[in-house]
């Protein structure tokens, strides 16, 4: 599911509604860098797990983009994680 403002990719950790984390979520907060492929274009993107203060603005913004997320949250009891991605800055190491 694309769900980018502003050139940041929100990632929502849904795991479809499932108890668990998705295996990418601990692969990506491991590893923090990432490339993401928007149709033809490429980005370098660093990952990070969005504050607190900042999660209700990014999952309300992810829920209006696909509104499913809302119903994933409603079936769930943990926390869904929300990570943006973020283009990496040039000369960034990796």
């Amino acid at each position: 599911m694309r769900v980018e403002r502003d050139g940041r990719y929100v990632l929502v950790a849904s795991n479809d509604g499932k108890p668990a984390d998705p295996a990418w979520y601990h692969n990506l907060t491991a590893h923090r860098v990432a490339i993401i492929q928007d149709g033809p274009v490429r980005h370098d993107v660093t990952v990070r797990e969005v504050e607190p203060d900042e999660y209700e603005q990014w999952w309300a913004f992810a829920a209006s983009v696909y509104p499913s997320y809302a119903d994933y949250r409603a079936t769930v009891s943990r926390r869904i994680p929300v990570l943006l991605a973020e283009p990496t800055a040039p000369g960034a190491d990796s």
